[in-house]
């Protein structure tokens, strides 16, 4: 599955507010990389941080085969609102590649080095576009 299949599948529901659940489900059905998604509130400052995703191995007993788990955890501190908005786009997150993956700490300052200049085409890890778009803000 690809993030446009999920758009258009999101945009052809009749419903006002796109279910979570509904995307979450449709995730787990078509997009094999992940086979389940949870939610979990968590006590982190919003100040900080809104939220976070990480990705675990499971499986179901030890005869199992393991499966990937995207683990969604977002601050408890967080309205409705915010908590749908926070989770929503960590759950985009399912789609980056490993290459896109800012999950360590060298990776992370990476980007931020990245945000804070633009880096010669070879080294950087967003197209020039995107990285234009951010220090408009």
């Amino acid at each position: 599955m690809k993030f446009q299949d999920l758009y258009n599948f999101a945009n052809g529901l009749a419903a006002p507010v796109v279910p979570l659940k509904a995307l979450t489900e449709r995730i787990v059905a078509d997009h094999g990389e992940v086979e389940a998604v949870n939610f979990y509130p968590v006590d982190i400052d919003p100040d900080i941080l809104l939220g976070y995703i990480e990705y675990e191995r499971e499986r179901t007993s030890a005869y199992d085969a393991a499966f990937t788990v995207a683990n969604i955890r977002y601050s408890r501190a967080l309205n409705r609102c915010w908590r749908r908005f926070v989770c929503c786009k960590e759950l985009m997150h399912v789609f980056d590649s490993e290459d896109e993956r800012v999950n360590t700490r060298s990776r992370f300052i990476q980007l931020m080095s990245e945000f804070e200049s633009v880096p010669l085409k070879a080294i950087r890890s967003l197209p020039r576009k995107a990285i234009s778009t951010f220090s408009t803000w």
